[in-house]
């Protein structure tokens, strides 16, 4: 297939590359780093581009793909409390200008979405599916939040124009070239370096993590699944939430605790279930090995 990755010199990005064009796939990367990438294959295209802008996004002729995943995001909260201007030009004004270049295409764009559209003050422990309502009116991070726009500027397109997607919904993901300041990674470098890992608050605010190797295989499911993935929305996570503290025990016996982060909050238990279902997909990894592999690769680091 002739696939395009915007994003594919990030995290998830760049496995999902390595991985397709093993499967022999045609691969083009779009991202925002202006140098040459040095490990791209022969057959491979880079294309310096920032998708807020709608005139560069339409001379990348997106529509001319089998298959475009879209993961170019503003993503930490952070970054996105940080500069909340940037993040809303990213992820809602760049997934807009995408949907305009493929309309009347029969393209299907995958867009990564994360499973903390469920952080809703009322839905915390209960169990959330697919089907579960999402309410926007409730207090949550800007991230989630600008993911929620995403996702209903595409269906959006979909009703008006027919183009055809399959919007996953990821666990926090995790793995050999992920950020390190992300919460599994920084309590992993911490013990690895003599230093005590820090919790904010109690350690009762919880997680769904789920591998990266896992992530990449949902994705590419859907090439030999489009008819079955065809305008979806699927929740691709682990199978069981794990409280900071949890973490945090399986990590170190260093542990201090400060004051509360704002925000922290305990995720509702989210089915993957769908996923199974459609795409025969669960994730494969366990915690505890995933943990493992995390702390051999940042060692070589």
């Amino acid at each position: 297939m002739n696939i395009c990755i915007i994003g594919g010199l990030g995290f998830i990005g760049t496995h999902l590359y390595k991985r397709l064009c093993k499967d022999n796939h045609k691969v083009d990367i779009v991202d925002l780093q202006r140098e040459q990438p040095n490990h791209l294959h022969a057959d491979s295209s880079y294309t310096y581009c920032d998708i807020k802008d709608h005139n560069k996004v339409k001379k990348l002729k997106l529509s001319e793909y089998d298959i475009v995943y879209l993961f170019a995001s503003l993503m930490r909260s952070g970054d996105c409390m940080n500069y909340p201007d940037k993040a809303c030009d990213t992820n809602i004004t760049g997934v807009s200008n995408v949907l305009t270049s493929l309309r009347g295409s029969k393209t299907r764009l995958v867009f990564s979405s994360t499973v903390h559209v469920y952080c809703d003050p009322t839905m915390l422990g209960s169990y959330v599916d697919e089907t579960t309502v999402i309410n926007n009116n409730t207090n949550i991070h800007l991230y989630p939040a600008s993911k929620i726009i995403g996702e209903t500027l595409i269906r959006s397109h979909n009703m008006l124009y027919d183009t055809n997607y399959t919007i996953f919904r990821f666990g926090i993901v995790y793995g050999p070239q992920g950020h390190m300041d992300m919460v599994l990674h920084n309590f992993i470098n911490k013990s690895l370096n003599g230093e005590a890992i820090t919790i904010q608050g109690d350690g009762s605010a919880t997680r769904n993590f789920v591998y990266v190797d896992d992530i990449i295989n949902g994705n590419v499911s859907i090439i030999t699944k489009l008819e079955e993935s065809k305008n979806q929305t699927i929740n691709l996570c682990g199978d069981e939430n794990v409280s900071v503290k949890q973490l945090a025990n399986l990590i170190s016996d260093n542990i201090k605790y400060t004051e509360r982060r704002a925000g922290d909050h305990i995720e509702p238990l989210i089915s993957n279930k769908k996923a199974e279902k459609l795409l025969s997909w669960k994730p494969k990894i366990n915690f505890k090995e995933g943990i493992e592999r995390s702390f051999e690769w940042i060692k070589k680091r």
